[in-house]
């Protein structure tokens, strides 16, 4: 039996303050949770360019306010986690994927970064080890892979071909496939 309940009070504002066009730039990119459960992150894209992250207390309660690290491009978008749990994200101003560990009180220290040199990377999965971007405007995806200290490589620019304008992308369960959702 499972029985979900709503929690009061449990409405956080992101300070989204770009109103701007084109306002695709302006939301939220990704909300998910860190691996162990403990974090809450957004990706906040051109209106601050950073990542907020609030604290996941004892029954679902969030911290009162997010710690707030900016990006070291601009334009976060997407994020998985390697693993060690720590934050790999894309961001798409110069096409680039970076690393970030998170510290305990939600703080995000930079570990490192590489671009893949193509368009808008937006999206990104990981499958095996490696990590795969969605490049929305060169509409193809790149590959990755990372030090052991948890720096990104580049291992491949042009790793398949998609279409212009994807929207998000996904691993199989079972690491051997990886969809990616096309705009067109």
């Amino acid at each position: 039996l499972f029985r979900s309940m709503a929690l009061n009070n449990e409405t956080r504002s992101l300070g989204l303050a770009n109103t701007t066009p084109p306002f695709y730039l302006a939301g939220a990119g990704q909300v998910g949770f860190s691996p162990n459960g403990q974090f809450l992150i957004a990706t906040n894209k051109s209106s601050t360019s950073s990542y907020e992250v609030f604290s996941v207390g004892f029954g679902g309660d969030l911290s009162s306010a997010a710690t707030v690290t900016a990006a070291d491009n601009a334009v976060p978008f997407s994020f998985t986690f390697d693993s060690q749990g720590r934050l790999v994200a894309t961001e798409a101003s110069n096409s680039s994927v970076s690393t970030y560990s998170i510290g305990a009180s939600g703080s995000l220290t930079f570990v490192g970064t590489v671009s893949d040199g193509q368009a808008a990377l937006c999206w990104i999965s990981s499958a095996q080890g490696y990590f795969f971007g969605s490049n929305a405007g060169s509409g193809d995806v790149s590959s990755f892979g990372e030090t052991a200290g948890g720096v990104p490589t580049l291992l491949n620019a042009k790793a398949a071909i998609a279409h212009p304008g994807t929207t998000d992308s996904a691993v199989s369960p079972d690491g051997a496939f990886l969809y990616v959702e096309s705009g067109g």
